[in-house]
């Protein structure tokens, strides 16, 4: 008979997951047996089953019972003697649970973005952005957005070890590029099959990763997402340092919203200065076919204020490109 003392079943999905991560592979193997039965299963069929002795069933239960993991309970008499005990899993010994639970999860936020939104691709952008915001909240990333001064010695080629760690904790794949210092390589997508990517979770992605670089390269490159025309899982996240000639004086910072972010390719950059805004946005759209189709339809807004093609544009211009959106 088992020695250990049951312990409650754990309440919350974060502390089931990490018990069940902690197990060793014998643990594993006996409540994955467990877990295929839908009704009580005794040692001693447990022992059959698995070609092992009893006693070496009752040690590894006994781990089981005492992390919560295996419930216990005793079944009804059949003639003399005392009434076996029975046990049912109560978790599945699924290394890869929180990867379906994800997968679920977001097939079904993706599901309703299909059906209640005219643009699920800019908004699974946002929420991809949204997300990159709770991530380094969580992890307590120091912020250095726009403004932000590296501190002494500040090497961007460095800074992106940093990064790429950030980023395959996240399920990205990231590896450093093979050609350039500053750049990465990305080759999962931990929120849909592999085989068949979803459109909206490359987008999660893209945002999710914009936002983290935006908000960790201490405003000192202009970032550049490509994506691979062959393999849709696979992308290169290119961070081009900024001269020190161009400084925070001597440049306009351009930001892109919503579709306008998904055409550049980037929620943000920075451009030589120009003399009209018309100048400005035909640069822009120069050699970016895409981006210039949305730039030729959206309106635009200098240091907060509305503008048009022929608006003169300060040195140091904050201009925001604004797509139609959806709606209206």
């Amino acid at each position: 008979m088992t020695t250990a003392t049951p312990q409650s079943p754990p309440t919350g999905l974060n502390d089931l997951l990490m018990l069940v991560a902690q197990l060793t592979t014998a643990q594993q193997a006996l409540l994955r047996r467990i877990s295929a039965h839908s009704a009580p299963v005794t040692v001693a069929e447990l022992a059959a089953e698995s070609d092992l002795h009893v006693s070496s069933v009752r040690e590894t239960l006994d781990g089981l019972l005492s992390l919560g993991l295996v419930i216990r309970e005793r079944l009804p008499a059949n003639g003399r003697g005392r009434p076996a005990l029975g046990y049912l899993a109560y978790a599945p010994a699924d290394p890869a649970l929180p990867a379906h639970i994800l997968t679920q999860i977001t097939g079904a936020l993706f599901q309703w973005l299909r059906e209640a939104s005219e643009d699920p691709v800019s908004v699974a952008h946002q929420i991809g952005r949204n997300w990159g915001n709770h991530a380094l909240a969580a992890m307590q990333v120091p912020r250095h957005t726009t403004g932000a001064a590296a501190s002494p010695g500040f090497q961007l080629a460095d800074h992106m070890n940093k990064i790429r760690l950030f980023l395959t904790a996240f399920g990205f794949g990231a590896v450093p590029h093979p050609g350039i210092t500053t750049a990465l390589v990305l080759s999962a997508c931990p929120f849909t099959e592999p085989a068949s990517p979803d459109p909206l979770a490359l987008a999660m992605r893209h945002g999710m990763v914009i936002r983290v670089l935006e908000q960790t390269a201490c405003d000192s490159a202009d970032i550049e997402y490509r994506e691979d025309p062959h393999d849709p899982l696979r992308c290169e996240v290119i961070l081009t340092p900024r001269p020190a000639a161009l400084g925070e004086k001597t440049t306009i910072t351009v930001r892109y919203f919503a579709g306008a972010a998904e055409a550049a390719g980037t929620d943000s950059e920075r451009a030589e200065p120009a003399g009209t805004l018309g100048e400005l946005v035909d640069r822009l759209g120069n050699r970016r076919p895409r981006l210039a189709a949305v730039l030729a339809v959206s309106t635009f807004l200098v240091d907060e204020r509305p503008a048009s093609r022929e608006s003169q544009l300060p040195t140091a211009a904050m201009v925001d490109v604004l797509p139609p959106f959806a709606g209206g």
